[in-house]
């Protein structure tokens, strides 16, 4: 008893440490508006690796074994990443994610054995920290709605007991059966967010005539479905994301005509004039929110798009709801009048518990066009407190 409890204390330290840290960060770090994200990514992954850590506090393993060093190992990154990268943004999140998804399958890929499967006290962990990197954001966003302790309490715990319960029976096949059951259980909320979730689980069945192809199968399509959907909160979308990308990398890649800066459009300042050099536009599409915009009706003009060419000109008008949507859609005190749009991406905001929102509009031309300047002009009858921040305009070629 008492050399489990030094085992799980010296596997818990790191996290604790990693908490402390992140506050500690939040609290005298150089960004004080990323504080609020520092937090949820100390905290997040704390959380995820302290139940990696459980099963060699249960049962001794090698030093060497990836289930003894890979919690804490997993832990001492993240720390040092929030230590050298104080700022806040979507790719210190996106690492962070990276690092719980491959501590997860590195401890997986030993305690997910057959015989070892039959015991709940294996199951239950690997079940809880994926629950955790799926769906721990939630923490932040409703801690005390309903729907977040299903996710995170029941959930887990009933893929945990369907898993072990399916191994025990006889059959070459029936455990890695079991381990498809309990994470296709834990996988089926973002099943249901996303079509993609259901063609990759169609894929690792298709892979289940093999028991050895079905492991690597289920292995990898685990890994790649949480690496991609581990802060759905970022993306809602993810799989999609990824695909969309993917092709975008192999085809025609869009230009940010921005250039990585962020404008706003307001009655002060409600211009934004681009010269660009696209020798044959067809579409592009713009990332932004709005600022103050509760009270604007669905489809009411929020701003006028022209494209002008040496030979030829494309107008098009932005609609609220359509286009563009109130920032703090999500915030509990915000009443719109016109419900927002998908985000495009969710973020964490400077302060309030809640996730921001931006939204990617996409413009189709009639015909290819050879654009030589690019205007957006805020319109005049919004009222004056009502502000267009755009981040990004992609020209598509």
């Amino acid at each position: 008893m008492r050399r489990g409890l030094q085992r799980f204390l010296a596997l818990a330290a790191p996290q604790v440490a990693l908490v402390a840290l992140g506050l500690a960060i939040a609290r005298f770090g150089r960004d004080p508006g990323a504080a609020q994200e520092t937090i949820y990514l100390a905290l997040w992954a704390s959380a995820a690796l302290l139940p990696l850590a459980l099963p060699a506090a249960v049962r001794p393993a090698a030093p060497r074994s990836a289930t003894v060093w890979a919690p804490p190992a997993t832990a001492l990154a993240v720390g040092l990443l929030l230590a050298t990268w104080d700022r806040g943004g979507g790719s210190r999140a996106a690492i962070v994610a990276a690092l719980l998804v491959l501590a997860l399958a590195l401890v997986a890929a030993r305690q997910l054995r057959p015989r070892r499967l039959r015991h709940a006290s294996v199951a239950a962990p690997m079940a809880l920290a994926t629950a955790v990197i799926a769906y721990g954001h939630r923490l932040f966003a409703a801690p005390a709605d309903a729907t977040t302790w299903l996710l995170l309490a029941l959930l887990p715990a009933l893929a945990s007991a369907v898993a072990a319960r399916l191994a025990r029976r006889d059959g070459a096949t029936v455990r890695p059966v079991a381990a498809l059951v309990g994470a296709s259980v834990l996988l089926a909320p973002l099943a249901a967010r996303e079509t993609w979730w259901c063609l990759a689980a169609l894929a690792v069945l298709a892979a289940l005539s093999r028991h050895r192809a079905c492991r690597r199968a289920l292995a990898g399509a685990a890994v790649l479905a949480l690496v991609a959907g581990s802060f759905p909160w970022l993306r809602p979308q993810p799989i999609s994301v990824v695909l969309q990308e993917a092709f975008a990398i192999a085809g025609p890649t869009s230009v940010d005509a921005l250039a990585g800066r962020s404008v706003v459009l307001s009655a002060a300042s409600p211009r934004l004039e681009l010269d660009v050099q696209e020798p044959a536009l067809r579409s592009l599409t713009i990332d932004s929110y709005l600022t103050n915009s509760g009270g604007l009706s669905c489809a009411a003009p929020l701003a006028r798009l022209e494209i002008r060419g040496d030979i030829g000109r494309f107008d098009s008008v932005l609609l609220i709801g359509r286009d563009s949507a109130e920032w703090a859609a999500s915030r509990p005190d915000v009443m719109l009048t016109c419900p927002a749009p998908p985000p495009w991406i969710h973020w964490i905001p400077r302060d309030g518990r809640f996730l921001g929102r931006t939204t990617r509009a996409r413009i189709p031309l009639a015909t290819k066009l050879e654009a030589a300047k690019l205007v957006i002009e805020r319109d005049s009858s919004l009222p004056e407190n009502v502000s267009l921040a755009i981040f990004r305009v992609g020209l598509e070629p």
